[in-house]
């Protein structure tokens, strides 16, 4: 059986292909998705943090830097955020740890 974390990272690419209701390049999936998302007036979308966003959980203890952190998150996501906020797409990140300041680095 698959590591934890790519069954995640596939689901999250199966999820965003549904999305679109299309099968492709990755990129072109999150292109998709984002301009139908816009489409039908999505303003915000909300991502969960640990092991969504993550390919990791932090347990609210992470003790290292933002920029240690940042290899942890997935590839989709990579892609996903920037373009909707390119697109005016406001992203929350949702947690329940209390490390709001390093999150929002």
């Amino acid at each position: 059986m698959a590591p934890a974390s790519n069954r995640m990272s596939r689901a999250v690419s199966s999820m965003l292909s549904a999305c679109c209701g299309m099968q492709s390049q990755q990129a072109t999936v999150v292109d998709v998705c984002v301009e139908r998302l816009t489409q039908v007036g999505i303003q915000l979308v909300a991502i969960d943090l640990d092991q969504t966003l993550l390919d990791i959980h932090t347990g609210g203890a992470w003790a290292h830097s933002a920029v240690e952190l940042v290899p942890h998150v997935r590839t989709e996501f990579r892609q996903l955020v920037p373009s909707l906020i390119d697109n005016n797409i406001k992203v929350a990140i949702c947690t329940f740890s209390p490390q709001t300041e390093l999150i929002g680095e």
